[in-house]
């Protein structure tokens, strides 16, 4: 009976001490996932922590930028202005100089040029951009066959007299598509539709065809007649014939009425 219960106190000795070192084992296996653990997050602040520092770096990069191109607008703003008032003068001087095409709408771009250049809540960078569009714009004209309705350059205004003198008048020469507006029933206005009056912006003389900067003419309406500008003389010359039907079908390419193909300009040459 003795022995017995010796060799249960055996057994339970040996119980606990093996639990014991189960619990000693674990203690430490979770002490060194801790330790982990507070490793990983140390160097997860450090990588934030530099991250941050680079961000900051270059915000106050950018700051001391915008302060050095605020500290130079007052500068800008005083070398800027006279050349501004430079590019306006010399494409004042290079409308007046060149052949009169669109010659209104040039000169209305450029007033509105120099309404911007006096504008005192107008930036530099706004005056300059608008420069450089206008310069932009003149370059094309160069570049370009271009044709625009318009009166007659040395008689204005003839086809619309003539439509209030008589609409049936060769002179006159109300399309289809006048007589469509004014009503027209049996050859005759109605008065229901539109009046002469307001077929006037419709009635313009002929149309004006510029090649590039090389040639400017004028073309009838009628195709009957056609002059070229003389860049020299600052007048207009009556074309021939031949000129006129090489006119006309120029006036037709540019505006897309027939297919493209090479042109005749006529020019005058010393």
């Amino acid at each position: 009976m003795n022995i017995v219960i010796a060799t249960k106190s055996i057994f339970i000795g040996v119980a606990a001490l093996a639990v014991s070192v189960s619990n000693n084992v674990y203690a430490q296996s979770s002490s060194v996932d801790t330790y982990k653990s507070i490793l990983q997050e140390i160097s997860d602040l450090k990588l934030s922590t530099a991250q941050k520092e680079i961000y900051l770096k270059t915000q106050n990069e950018t700051i001391s930028n915008l302060q050095d191109q605020i500290e130079g607008i007052p500068a800008t703003t005083v070398t800027v202005g006279p050349l501004l008032d430079k590019m306006a003068a010399a494409i004042e001087s290079e409308i007046y100089s060149d052949y009169p095409f669109k010659i209104e709408e040039r000169l209305i771009r450029l007033d509105k040029f120099r309404e911007t250049i006096a504008d005192p809540e107008a930036t530099p960078g706004q005056k300059m951009r608008q420069a450089l569009n206008i310069y932009d714009i003149e370059v094309s004209y160069g570049n370009s066959v271009a044709s625009y309705a318009g009166n007659n350059p040395i008689n204005p205004g003839v086809r619309y007299a003539a439509c209030q003198e008589d609409q049936k008048s060769r002179a006159c020469g109300l399309t289809d598509d006048h007589k469509k507006k004014m009503a027209y029933v049996n050859g005759k206005p109605t008065g229901n539709g539109a009046s002469i009056e307001d077929l006037k912006p419709e009635l313009m003389d002929g149309a004006y065809l510029h090649y590039g900067r090389l040639s400017f003419v004028y073309l009838e309406f009628d195709s009957s007649e056609a002059w070229r500008y003389d860049l020299d003389a600052k007048n207009w010359v009556e074309l021939s014939g031949s000129d006129v039907l090489d006119v006309r079908r120029a006036v037709r390419i540019a505006r897309g009425q027939s297919a493209p193909g090479v042109l005749s300009a006529p020019v005058h040459l010393e």
